[in-house]
C-alpha cells in the first residue's frame, strides 16, 4: 500500500527488494535499490545491498563498483570489507582478497572467520605456513571451532607433518565436523609411511 500511495517511500522500496531477492527475482530487486539510490544517493545501506544482489546474480564486476564506492565513504566498514574480499576470492583475485582480510584483521583481530578466509587463500597459493599460522590463530581464538582443526590438518598434512594432521582430523570430529574415513586412512597411512623411512 504504501508503494501506491507514496512511490518514493524508501523503506516500501527496501523491503520489497528484499523479497524480491529471497526468490531470486534480482532485476527487479537490482530495480528497486537503483530507485532508492535515485531518490537518496547517499543511502549506503541500499548501495551495499545493491552489490550483494549484483553479487547474488553472479555480476561481480558491478558488486565490486558498488562495494568499492560504499567503502570510499566508510573505509572500515567490515561487512563492506568481507563482501569484497568473497567477491574477489570468486573473481581468483586472491592477492586483493587477502589485502581486504588483512584490513579486517587489523580492525579486528578477533575474528575468527577472517583468519580462517585468508588461511583458505594462502592455502590456494601453496603459501603453507601463512595458512597453517592463520588456522592456528582461529584455535586459539575458537578452541572449539572443528573446522579449524579440519582446515589446519589438511595444511599441516601439505608439510607433511602426518602425525599432526591426523590429530586435528580427530579433533575437527570430535567438536562436530564430518570427517571422511577415506582421510583417516591416508592419513594413517602416511604416518605409517613416513615411519618406515625413519627405520
Amino acid at each position: 500500500m504504501a508503494l501506491t500511495l507514496d512511490p518514493s517511500y524508501i523503506d516500501a522500496l527496501a523491503n520489497r527488494a528484499l523479497v524480491h531477492s529471497s526468490v531470486g527475482r534480482w532485476e527487479l530487486a537490482l530495480e528497486d535499490y537503483s530507485t532508492i539510490l535515485r531518490l537518496d544517493p547517499q543511502n549506503l545501506k541500499a548501495l551495499f545491498m545493491r552489490g550483494r544482489t549484483y553479487q547474488s546474480k553472479q555480476d561481480l564486476d558491478q558488486a565490486l563498483k558498488d562495494f568499492n564506492a560504499v567503502l570510499e565513504r566508510q573505509p572500515k566498514n567490515l561487512t563492506v570489507l568481507t563482501n569484497r574480499a568473497f567477491v574477489y576470492t570468486l573473481k581468483k583475485d586472491y592477492a586483493s582478497a587477502i589485502e581486504d582480510y588483512n584490513r579486517i584483521i587489523r580492525s579486528d583481530p578477533n575474528l575468527t572467520q577472517a583468519y580462517l578466509e585468508r588461511g583458505k587463500l594462502y592455502y590456494r597459493l601453496k603459501e603453507y605456513k601463512k595458512a597453517q599460522a592463520d588456522y592456528e590463530e582461529a584455535i586459539v581464538l575458537e578452541p572449539d571451532k572443528g573446522q579449524a582443526y579440519f582446515l589446519h590438518a589438511l595444511v599441516v598434512y601439505e608439510l607433511k607433518q602426518f602425525q599432526m594432521a591426523y590429530d586435528d582430523l580427530i579433533k575437527a570430529r570430535e567438536r562436530g565436523v564430518e570427517v571422511d574415513n577415506l582421510y583417516l586412512l591416508e592419513f594413517k597411512k602416511s604416518i605409517e609411511n613416513q615411519n618406515l623411512k625413519k627405520e
